[in-house]
């Protein structure tokens, strides 16, 4: 198995406090030790429909203010219906 390069970030379900602030912590850890960071949009239904982008500490840099999340999470009746989500990758292993 390959060395993990990227670190996709996903909020699913109703927000709470400290989200945002946890996807800037996991953000700019990740890009102080050398990982890729993927943020994924609205939830399982972004994860199915490729709603993801690339994150840098641009994107997470005044966030923790905000309500919600920057990642606009959500639950979805079709995320529910998905017995085995395959994760995102670019690589293959």
């Amino acid at each position: 198995m390959g060395k993990i390069k990227t670190i996709g970030i996903l909020t699913s379900g109703g927000d709470a406090p400290g989200m945002n602030a946890a996807i800037r912590a996991v953000t700019r850890s990740g890009i102080y030790n050398c990982f890729n960071i993927k943020g994924i949009y609205r939830g399982f239904d972004g994860l199915i429909k490729g709603e993801v982008k690339d994150f840098t500490t641009e994107n997470v840099s005044g966030i923790i203010t905000k309500g919600g999340t920057i990642q606009r999470s959500h639950v979805s009746s079709s995320s529910l219906r998905v017995p085995n989500v395959v994760p995102f990758t670019t690589q293959t292993v």
